[in-house]
């Protein structure tokens, strides 16, 4: 079965529309992990600064 892309005016057969779908799939996919890894990161940052001031403390209370 072949559909029109209306915007084309062109048919499209059910492999091409399933690679669109794929990429499709994979874009969003790819954005989600973005999202994901971007969160993970700031929790790393925000540790380490905690970690970094906790440890200023115990060295400024050592001199």
């Amino acid at each position: 079965m072949a559909l029109v892309n209306p915007k084309k005016r062109k048919m499209i057969d059910n492999e091409e529309l399933e690679e669109e779908e794929t990429e499709a799939k994979v874009a969003s996919a790819v954005e989600e992990l973005n999202e994901n890894i971007s969160k993970e990161v700031a929790e790393v940052f925000k540790s380490i600064e905690r970690s970094y001031a906790k440890n200023r403390k115990k060295f400024r209370s050592y001199s």
